[in-house]
């Protein structure tokens, strides 16, 4: 049997949000269970606590971000990662209207 492949980083970058994809080739997930990932104490692993998804999503939600996983058994799985782009200040971007306004760096 051959060793397991690691998993691949890729990066992008929109201009709304940053995504960064984790892409493996294992096993992938069954699709069942696709839809419990993110549920608190959810977890496949013995002695798991089922919270590391639950957590990771709110954390993300809560600066503005998402998280989500695609699968396909036997082919792999695929978390995205979407950071909202902070604009700058000074620079310019479309506001509900269509005008164009300032952008003020948050602290």
């Amino acid at each position: 049997s051959s060793a397991p492949r690691r998993p691949a980083v890729a990066a992008a970058r929109w201009i709304e949000y940053e995504q960064i994809r984790v892409i493996d080739s294992g096993t992938g997930v069954p699709r069942g269970l696709l839809v419990k990932l993110f549920d608190p104490f959810f977890s496949t692993k013995p002695g798991g606590t089922g919270l590391g998804l639950s957590i990771s999503q709110t954390i993300m939600q809560e600066h503005g971000g998402s998280i989500a996983v695609a699968s396909r058994e036997g082919r792999g799985t695929t978390v995205l990662l979407n950071f909202p782009v902070e604009k700058r200040h000074g620079e310019r971007r479309n506001d509900d209207n269509g005008q164009h306004a300032r952008a003020s760096r948050r602290r």
